[in-house]
């Protein structure tokens, strides 16, 4: 099963699809608010209490766009993803963090020892496989995490197809094609979490329309998670 979704995203990469070359909005937000804050003068205000290292993991990395931004908080950043293809791009787009990007290998055992992270990050990550393998992949990211974990998760208001339902289904269309896109409400966002002994610090659900409050564009949960 992971020879099949891994050959699904490297073609998707391939095509150059995902090809996310900007921080996100939200990521940058997350990193103000509940990790550290730059200042004008370069300096830093932390908001938690971070290791001497300063280490964050982003999971489902891609092209490495948020580790960099990661780093770009003084943070020790490792990105990583299932696609070597991925992986290669990241490299390239950004040398001097070759080191700090790794392909997962078959095992949805993270290769990180308990509480090797400060802080984690998984941006359009979780819904992209089922949910299933969204509760193991999340519960590993919280094993190697100490404090705050950032999630974004794709509504099931978005779903038109499976008539807004929160399920699972195969992406039919040329972007993503054959990979899974899982739909989430907050009934199974829950569900996600009691599995993996993690609590909402903070939420929000960001909407967009085309033209009216029925004619959804996008809908996205973005939460900020401690443990229970």
């Amino acid at each position: 099963m992971l020879e099949k979704r891994k050959k699904f995203w490297e073609e998707s990469y391939s095509r150059n699809e995902n090809a996310i070359v900007f921080p996100k909005e939200e990521v940058v937000k997350f990193i103000s608010r509940f990790v550290r804050a730059k200042q004008p003068d370069g300096s830093f205000i932390d908001k938690i209490d971070l290791s001497p290292n300063m280490t964050a993991l982003d999971f489902g990395c891609g092209m490495g766009t948020q580790t960099m931004l990661l780093t770009k908080f003084g943070l020790n950043a490792t990105g990583v993803d299932l696609s070597e293809t991925a992986i290669n791009k990241a490299r390239q787009l950004y040398p001097e963090l070759k080191n700090a990007f790794l392909t997962l290998n078959e095992s949805e055992i993270l290769p990180f020892v308990n509480g090797y992270f400060d802080i984690a990050i998984a941006e359009s990550v979780l819904d992209s496989m089922s949910f299933e393998l969204a509760k193991i992949n999340l519960k590993e990211i919280a094993r190697v995490t100490t404090g705050p974990i950032f999630v974004s998760l794709i509504s099931s208001k978005c779903n038109h197809r499976g008539a807004y339902l929160a399920k699972d289904e195969t992406v039919l269309s040329q972007h993503e094609q054959g990979t899974i896109q899982s739909y989430y409400d907050m009934y199974k966002i829950e569900s996600l979490l009691t599995h993996c002994q993690l609590k909402i610090q903070w939420y929000s659900l960001n909407q967009e329309f085309f033209n009216n409050e029925n004619d959804i564009e996008n809908a996205r949960y973005y939460l900020v998670l401690n443990k229970r």
